[in-house]
Formats: C-alpha cells, structure tokens, sequence
C-alpha cells in the first residue's frame, strides 16, 4: 500500500468486518469481542493504517486528547525532575486509556501566545490537567477553566478562586516529618530555604515543620532563614549565608529538592562534609 492514504474500508475489508466495527475498535468501545478486536487491530497495523484524531473527534465528539497546562516556561519545566516524574506518571495512565497527552507551556506570565492559551482558545481537548505554581493561581486562567465545559483537575492546591477537583501530598505531614527526624537527632540549629514567591506547598511544609517545633517549647530562628527562587542556581547562592556563618547551622531544611542540591554542592566544593558537618 505504500504511496496510497489506507482509508477504514480497507481496514475492514482485510479484517472480514463491517466498517461501523473498525470504528467502534479503533475508539475502543464495548461490545466488540476480544477476537474481533485483534482482528482489526491486525489488519490495521499490516495495511500501515492510522486513524484521525480529528476526523474521530468530528464523528464522537471526543477528541482523544488531555490537555497538560504547564505555566511554566520549557527551560524551567525541563530542569524541574519533579515536574517530568509528573508528565511520565499523567502519560503512562492516559496510554493505558488510549488518550493522548498535549503539553501546553507559557512562553512568559500571562503571554497570550503562550501554548496553553492557544490550547484553551481551540477547545481541542477532552479535558485539561493544570499543575499547579505561582502562574495557575492567576485568577483569570481559573474563570476561563470554570467557564468552558470540559473537566479539569489541578494537580496541586486549588486556588479556590472557581469549584474544581485537585490531588495534592500531604505537604503539611511532610513538614512534620522533617522537623521530627532533625530533633530526634539532637538538631536545634536548623536552617530554612524557602521560596519567594512561596508556593502552597511550601507554605504547608513551613506550617507543619513549625508546629512540631512549637510542641517542642522551639521557635524558628529567621536568622537561619533565607529565601531562593526553588531553582539549582538560588540554593548555591544562598548557601554561603547560612553556612559561611561563624554560627552556622547543623541541619538545613531546603523546601525542595533543586535548591538542596545547589547547596549540597556548595558545600561540598568549600570542603563541607554532608551529613558529618550538617545534614
């Protein structure tokens, strides 16, 4: 067949079924039985046929897309693993559903040629995943998701600007552990990196860690505090404030895990050692 566009007739002729088969197969519908399927699904991969994703959205009104709104510009998106252990995770579910996955990014804040504004102009989308930063908690992009009438989940806190699904850790806890392991080792002297601006997350991290240490008669010492921009770069920066002090401190509680490596490596390239000098 090679040169010649394989239409659906053809996928049904060579597979012994109707066409209204191949097409309930190819969008993976019930009702069809499992020999039936791989019969299609055969035939389909020996003819070299691929559906349109535009054509099966015309005909079912579904489009076989989730949208992943990423304010986030792709340098930063691209050196945050945290954020790419995400996208492999919301990929792998929507693959075994037979969905596609379209990354949408800002170019910068609130850039209305930014990708995910194009993405929510083109409604071409069955529905959207937005992560949650600094930019998704913009007010406007919230009213626009509330508005359209595709569903939508945050994968972080809601702003609580319009009535949405969200799935969050449970950064509070999080915060509680930390602060419990570093005084269950005899730490007092505990630094702070947190983020400016401070994400929710943070903030619930910053909470939990300050109530253990309040049910430990304990208050943050905000000279130990310093603040980083959650990047690499940021926690090498601030690392000589915290530990080039004559009274430094002997753990340090980084709020995330880019700007502890900035650290880890400062330290390290000034003869620090981790965890005998601090942890």
């Amino acid at each position: 067949m090679s040169g010649e566009k394989v239409t659906i007739y053809q996928v049904a002729e060579q597979a012994g079924v109707s066409i209204s088969t191949v097409s309930k197969v190819l969008s993976n519908k019930s009702g069809i039985s499992e020999a039936t399927r791989q019969k299609v699904w055969q035939a389909s991969e020996r003819l070299g046929y691929m559906p349109s994703l535009a054509a099966r959205g015309l005909s079912g009104g579904k489009t076989g897309i989730i949208g992943l709104l990423v304010p986030y510009s792709p340098n930063q998106l691209f050196q945050d693993p945290h954020l790419l252990s995400n996208i492999h995770g919301i990929e792998a579910a929507l693959n075994e559903r037979d969905y596609n996955l379209l990354l949408a990014t800002a170019k910068k804040k609130h850039d209305p040629a930014s990708s995910y504004e194009r993405l929510l102009r083109s409604r071409y989308f069955d529905g959207i995943i937005v992560m949650e930063t600094q930019e998704s908690r913009y007010q406007e992009l919230h009213r626009r998701m509330a508005r359209q009438d595709r569903p939508w989940v945050i994968l972080g806190y809601p702003a609580g600007i319009a009535p949405c699904y969200s799935v969050y850790a449970d950064d509070f806890q999080g915060g509680q552990l930390v602060a419990e392991h570093l005084l269950s080792l005899g730490h007092r002297r505990i630094g702070l990196v947190n983020a400016d601006p401070c994400p929710s997350a943070f903030g619930e991290r910053v909470r939990g860690y300050t109530q253990v240490l309040k049910s430990y008669g304990l208050s943050r010492d905000k000279k130990l505090e310093v603040r980083g921009d959650m990047t690499y770069e940021s926690g090498y920066q601030v690392a000589p404030r915290l530990l080039q002090r004559a009274d430094r401190p002997t753990a340090i509680f980084s709020l995330n895990d880019r700007m502890a490596m900035g650290l880890l490596d400062w330290a390290q390239e000034n003869d620090l050692r981790v965890p005998a000098d601090y942890r």
